[in-house]
């Protein structure tokens, strides 16, 4: 990535959490963001904690970090969720980089993506299959919404690839997205035949 300042300020207990150590495991890490987070996020975080590898990486990306040491490629994002066969680790950006944000909505945001994404990706029981069918029909309507001129600025702020993946992880951690997008979009419910 490129390096630069950031229109999102980095969080500096958490810059020094992963100076120190720049990679730390997700059992670390939950327990140095709990305290930081909202009340909906800290229970979120409870149940990511029993959902994935507590010793699973989450590492700091610095301009020294050697081509190669992750096992995906900079996503171009302020942090990512990889996992090959059965390895997984979240990266996030350091401060130094113009993309980074270290903040703790962001580790919650990519913790999520660490505990669901094979889910959402092969989901194995009928009820699973359901819901992530579902969450396609929310992501089109989200998709309306965003794309209607009037929300160009709601558009611009939640700048994402959206798919099933991030209408979760934005969904779940993220009270800004919350409330100025799923709170304002229609999602028809299959089950009851309600909007």
């Amino acid at each position: 990535g490129m390096l630069g300042e950031s229109s999102v300020a980095s969080n500096g207990t958490l810059t020094r959490f992963f100076e120190d150590q720049e990679t730390r495991s997700a059992e670390e890490v939950i327990k140095q963001i709990e305290g930081m987070v909202s009340p909906a996020n800290k229970m979120i975080l409870k149940k990511i904690s029993r959902l994935i590898d507590p010793k699973m990486p989450v590492q700091m990306v610095t301009a020294r970090t050697p081509n190669g040491a992750t096992i995906s490629k900079e996503m171009n994002a302020r942090g990512w969720f990889a996992y090959k066969g059965d390895t997984s680790a979240v990266y996030v950006l350091s401060p130094e980089f113009k993309l980074s944000g270290l903040t703790p909505e962001l580790l919650v945001h990519e913790l999520l993506h660490a505990a669901l994404a094979r889910t959402i990706e092969n989901p194995k029981t009928a009820e699973a299959k359901e819901l992530v069918k579902s969450l396609e029909g929310i992501k089109g309507a989200v998709e309306a919404f965003l794309n209607d001129p009037k929300n160009a600025a709601l558009k611009q702020q939640y700048n994402m690839k959206l798919d099933a993946h991030e209408l979760v992880s934005w969904g779940m951690s993220d009270e800004g997205f919350q409330r100025d997008v799923l709170a304002n979009v229609p999602v028809y419910d299959h089950v009851t035949g309600n909007f």
